[in-house]
């Protein structure tokens, strides 16, 4: 077992997600203020703050993509409100958005190839919805983009975890059947998305560099039989 210490002046600290590699680790801690900053650890680094949106004060990092070069989680922006955020390297944290006059929201997990996300964010009238985010689509209600299965009255509330690939996603909301909140699991393919393309190398429904740094990162390494 490894401690991860805590920011420079910080005394506490909470690990929320890891890489599908083990090898990035990603979280929260305190700074020297005694503010919440999101945080990325690594062996060879440590835990390195990654900052705040525009304006906040405070951040949470939930989740990181396969190799660790995606994190997603929440920050304040500068009206204090929770904003779910996407964080690389090369972009810093960038605010997804709401849901259309909602007022904040937080990314919870994160596809294998960083390119797809879920979570929840208030609607206009101030209730949960569970959402996804893609780079071609955006921020979307999943109570809206699969409303040929909710034909009941049932709700998704929290979109908590995605799989790997992108096409499963679970998480918690209203069964109008039997008037319960329960558990769920949305397989994406069920709306009638096209058959797998074979240049889709990492899985995750999107044909886009993410598939060939796949192929790159595992040139010439092969599955023990």
């Amino acid at each position: 077992m490894i401690d991860l210490g805590t920011l420079p002046g910080g005394n506490f600290s909470e690990a929320h997600g890891v890489s599908g590699d083990g090898f990035v680790v990603v979280g929260a801690a305190t700074n020297a203020q005694g503010q919440w900053r999101a945080f990325r650890w690594t062996q060879p680094s440590g835990m390195v703050e990654i900052g705040v949106l525009q304006g906040g004060n405070a951040s949470i990092a939930r989740a990181a993509s396969g190799d660790g070069s995606v994190i997603v989680g929440k920050s304040t922006i500068a009206n204090g409100q929770w904003r779910a955020f996407r964080w690389t390297a090369q972009t810093g944290m960038v605010d997804l958005g709401v849901l259309p006059g909602g007022i904040e929201s937080e990314a919870l997990s994160v596809s294998s190839g960083g390119t797809v996300i879920v979570g929840w964010s208030r609607n206009f009238i101030g209730d949960p919805r569970a959402v996804r985010w893609t780079p071609q689509r955006g921020l979307e209600d999943l109570n809206v983009a699969f409303a040929s299965l909710l034909q009941d009255g049932s709700e998704l509330y929290y979109a908590n975890a995605v799989s790997a690939d992108g096409l499963y996603i679970v998480g918690w909301g209203f069964r109008a059947s039997n008037g319960r909140y329960e558990a769920f699991l949305l397989d994406t393919g069920e709306a009638g998305c096209a058959p797998p393309h074979p240049a889709d190398v990492n899985g995750d429904g999107f044909i886009d560099d993410a598939d060939l740094l796949e192929v790159l990162f595992n040139f010439g390494w092969q599955r023990c039989p």
